[in-house]
C-alpha cells in the first residue's frame, strides 16, 4: 500500500510539472509573437495578397451625430468612423495608431470618433458621460485624449473630477452633468445606435463600406491562422487611391 501511494504521488507531481512547463511554453510563444508584431508595426512592409478581413458596414460615415468628435478637416478626402470605449485599453491602443495615420496623411484624412457604452459597465458609462459633459464645453476631444492617456500612465480607476479641473471646466457643473437626466438619456441613445449598427463591442473601425472589428494595427500582419491581413495604413491608402 505504501509503495502504491508513493507511485501515485510521483504521478501527480510529474503531471503538475508538465502543466507548468506547458504554461511557460505558451507564455514564451505569446511573448515572441508580440515582439515580431512590434517589429513589423514599426517597420512598415506591405504583405502581397493581404486581405482586408472586413464586414460590410451598415453605417454611413458622412452622417455625423452631435456626440461625435471630428479630428481633422471637414473637407478631408476620406473620413474614418471609430466606435471607441474610453475605458477600454484596446480603444486606447487604436487611438495611438490613428494619431500616427493622421500625422502621416494630414489633410487627406479625418477621424470621426463615436463613444460606445458597454452595457453593465459603470466605468464605461462614467467615461462616456465625462466625454459628453466635456463636449458641452467644447472639450470633448481633450477629455478623450486625457482618458486614453491614463492607460499609458496606468492611473486607473479614473478621477473624473480632477480631469474637469485639468481642462478648466467648473467642477460643480461638471459633476452635476454626470448625474443629470439629459446625459443619461444620451447614453441610452448611444447604446441603441451601436446596437442598430451591429456594434456589440469596441473598437470598431469603419472605412468606406468596410467594417473592421478590433484594434487593427498600423501595418499588415499575419494572424494566428497564418492568413495575411491588411493593416490600417494599407486600407486607408487603398481607399484614398480609389477616390483619386
Amino acid at each position: 500500500m505504501k509503495k502504491a501511494s508513493t507511485t501515485n504521488k510521483s504521478i501527480i507531481i510529474l503531471g503538475s510539472l508538465l502543466v507548468i512547463m506547458l504554461a511557460i511554453a505558451i507564455i514564451l510563444i505569446d511573448h515572441s509573437s508580440s515582439l515580431k508584431y512590434t517589429t513589423r508595426e514599426n517597420n512598415f512592409i506591405p504583405i502581397e495578397g493581404a486581405t482586408a478581413n472586413a464586414y460590410e458596414s451598415p453605417v454611413e460615415v458622412s452622417n455625423l451625430k452631435d456626440s461625435d468628435t471630428l479630428i481633422g478637416g471637414e473637407k478631408a478626402n476620406l473620413k474614418v468612423l471609430v466606435y471607441e470605449d474610453y475605458s477600454n485599453s484596446y480603444s486606447a491602443d487604436l487611438a495611438n495608431t490613428l494619431d500616427l495615420l493622421m500625422a502621416e496623411y494630414n489633410d487627406d484624412l479625418a477621424i470621426v470618433t463615436r463613444p460606445f457604452v458597454l452595457p453593465n459597465s459603470s466605468e464605461s458609462q462614467q467615461a462616456a458621460l465625462s466625454y459628453l459633459c466635456a463636449k458641452d464645453y467644447n472639450k470633448g476631444e481633450e477629455m478623450r485624449n486625457l482618458l486614453f492617456q491614463q492607460f499609458k500612465e496606468e492611473t486607473i480607476p479614473f478621477n473624473y473630477a480632477s480631469y474637469a479641473k485639468e481642462l478648466n471646466i467648473n467642477e460643480e457643473s461638471f459633476l452635476s452633468c454626470l448625474t443629470g437626466e439629459e446625459k443619461l438619456l444620451k447614453l441610452e441613445e448611444l447604446k441603441n445606435d451601436a446596437k442598430n449598427n451591429l456594434v456589440l463591442g469596441t473598437p470598431i473601425i469603419i472605412v468606406g463600406n468596410e467594417m473592421l472589428v478590433g484594434a487593427r494595427p498600423y501595418a499588415d500582419f499575419v494572424d494566428s491562422n497564418g492568413d495575411a491581413i491588411e493593416g490600417l495604413k494599407t486600407i486607408i491608402k487603398r481607399h484614398l487611391e480609389d477616390k483619386g
